[in-house]
């Protein structure tokens, strides 16, 4: 674990830190630590890391898409993810860039992939409505569980609202005119009870 490598330099050589790089006005050990890494390892794996983290969450979506509860997602892939997760956010040095270009977007992308692929099988279904619902609430669970971040759920939501209630409008609007259909304001409601 580079958090535990890092520690143990940065207190090794503490006095480095403390002293010669104030006077000469250098990166600290921590920084040119993570540095190494992210050029050394994190740029070598972060396709690898996404691409795992993703394909466990979409086990987990088809375990309950098939509402098949035999455990394939153990809570040591939770504790992966989080890792993972972590990582991704510790590579963006302060700022989230890195968690959402080789984490969120990826993500997100698959997510809108899985529920296309899926929604016109759930729309045959009587219960689409409650099928949604418990989809949406799923997601947001998910995103809890996974210790995704919390930015993340917001857009995580968008996503799933906009595929699932796209093409299930009734006729082109209601005769007053407005925009949105019956069934999309059920869908808004739904997604906002789950903000």
């Amino acid at each position: 674990n580079h958090h535990i490598m890092i520690k143990w330099l940065k207190n090794a050589f503490a006095y480095l830190d403390s002293h010669h790089v104030l006077v000469n006005d250098v990166p600290t050990l921590y920084q040119v630590g993570l540095d190494v890494f992210y050029v050394v390892i994190y740029t070598e794996l972060k396709y690898d890391i996404a691409a795992s983290c993703i394909e466990i969450i979409n086990s987990d979506r088809e375990e309950s898409y098939h509402q098949n509860y035999n455990i394939t997602v153990t809570d040591n892939d939770k504790i992966l993810i989080k890792s993972a997760i972590e990582l991704f956010e510790t590579m963006g040095m302060g700022s989230l860039n890195t968690y959402q270009e080789d984490f969120e977007t990826p993500f997100l992308e698959s997510t809108q992939q899985y529920y296309t692929t899926r929604r016109a099988k759930l729309q045959q279904d009587t219960s689409y409505h409650d099928r949604v619902e418990r989809i949406l609430f799923e997601e947001k669970d998910r995103a809890r569980e996974f210790s995704l971040h919390p930015s993340t759920s917001d857009k995580l939501r968008n996503v799933c609202n906009g595929v699932l209630t796209r093409a299930r409008k009734v006729g082109g609007g209601d005769r007053h005119g407005a925009s949105k259909s019956v069934e999309e304001s059920f869908f808004d409601a739904v997604f906002n009870a789950f903000a």
